[in-house]
């Protein structure tokens, strides 16, 4: 998915994404081949992802309180 790209576009071939299907949705892992430093990503990309993991770690909150 979106997330992956993000990956790929910041670490480029140092990593691999694999889909391990059957959890949920699926569940994006990536397998760092080497050392790598992460391109930097312009301000509001940065903004737009961590407001994103905030949201998602909300709702994962307010299931386990249900």
């Amino acid at each position: 998915g979106g997330k992956v790209l993000n990956w790929q576009a910041a670490y480029g071939d140092a990593i691999r994404p694999i889909l391990l299907e059957g959890m949920g949705n699926g569940l994006d892992i990536v397998e760092k081949f080497e050392d790598a430093c992460p391109s930097p990503l312009p301000a509001a990309d940065s903004l737009r992802a961590s407001l994103k993991t905030l949201r998602n770690m909300a709702r994962l909150i307010l299931r386990r309180e249900q």
